[in-house]
């Protein structure tokens, strides 16, 4: 995984949980070079279906979920889980 993309995942493993996926296209800087390095790392962890869109529990927004097992394992390794 690029760079970027591990921070990501370390990310949505804390949360336990989803996020909005506005909170995560938050997270680059507002320059061009970062954003095209944010929509990569997204594509690349959604192909490796690490990340997934669910559905909106009542807010109306789109959320993103870590794959759960990846998630807890990722934990684990780090010694938070």
């Amino acid at each position: 995984l690029p760079p970027l993309a591990r921070l990501y995942v370390v990310r949505l493993a804390a949360a336990h949980g989803s996020l909005p996926k506005a909170l995560v296209d938050s997270w680059p800087a507002r320059v061009r070079e970062a954003a095209k390095r944010h929509e990569e790392s997204m594509q690349q962890l959604h192909l490796l279906r690490l990340v997934h869109r669910v559905p909106a529990a009542g807010s109306g927004q789109e959320q993103l979920r870590l794959h759960e097992a990846f998630g807890a394992a990722m934990l684990d390794s780090l010694g938070q889980g």
